[in-house]
């Protein structure tokens, strides 16, 4: 689960993916970030490139494999090493480096006499306190239009997180297409939601498209996703700075936490 999660993210937010913004200006030391902790899991997605440009092999980042990485937590100082097989990729071989809800992080990159930074602190883990019916009746998908999904989200250890997002994807090994999607010959796809603030959020269900179990999942996310989400689904791009939370750099560290699941059934 944590890997779907994070191939959307990536999908959404990579800066090699950004054609609207190739940076033929930009030297070519400069450092691409995509640096991303998720609460209770591993270390093991920090990213590092040369920025794209017109000239690069099909607008494709140059992975970044020389570069000293190292990762601070509460002012604890770890080294990152070198991901096996994936160029440009660093993780943590050191258990005692976790991420936990309300750590501060500072990620530190020594690059040809550069000193690359970030810093980041995990937001709270979400929780569903409630929601409006785990059992939805939707014989048509013409009546999933007007029939929201309302999701009350409480944060139980008081850290605040400054942006959710709602995930749902249908868990059935053999799922079936609701009667207007007979036609598919694809499985369901996930559902996504915008960013939003609020702890209450109605989810609009008209995506639904196959019966059976759904699991239901919330994001907590800090403020640096949420600009990045912005530009990346603004309509024009072109003039618009690409944003960025790393100093002497590109790109993007931030953290996530995610609730417990629960679960939806659609008929």
């Amino acid at each position: 689960m944590r890997f779907f999660y994070m191939a959307i993210i990536l999908l959404v937010l990579s800066l090699a993916g950004c054609q609207t913004h190739p940076l033929e200006s930009t030297p070519l030391d400069q450092v691409v970030v995509e640096a991303y902790l998720y609460e209770n899991q591993p270390v093991d997605q920090i990213r590092l490139s040369h920025p794209f440009s017109i000239s690069s092999p099909q607008g494709q980042n140059s992975p970044i494999t020389e570069a000293q990485v190292f990762l601070s937590r509460n002012g604890m100082e770890y080294q990152l090493l070198p991901y096996p097989g994936e160029p440009g990729r660093y993780h943590a071989e050191d258990p005692a480096l976790v991420v936990s809800s309300g750590d501060l992080f500072e990620l530190k990159i020594l690059y040809k006499e550069k000193i690359i930074s970030a810093q980041t602190r995990v937001p709270s883990v979400p929780r569903i306190a409630r929601i409006s019916n785990d059992t939805l009746s939707v014989g048509s998908s013409k009546t999933t239009d007007g029939v929201p999904l309302e999701i009350v989200i409480e944060l139980p250890d008081g850290q605040p997180a400054d942006l959710f997002f709602v995930n749902i994807r249908n868990i059935e090994q053999f799922p079936v297409p609701l009667p207007d999607f007979l036609f598919l010959t694809t499985g369901p796809q996930p559902i996504w939601s915008q960013p939003f603030a609020n702890l209450n959020y109605q989810l609009n269900l008209q995506g639904l498209t196959h019966q059976g179990r759904h699991q239901v999942k919330v994001t907590s996310m800090n403020r640096e996703y949420a600009e990045f989400y912005a530009f990346q689904t603004q309509g024009d791009q072109s003039f618009t700075p690409i944003p960025s939370n790393i100093r002497n750099g590109l790109g993007i560290f931030t953290a996530f936490s995610v609730s417990a699941p629960t679960y939806i059934f659609v008929r």
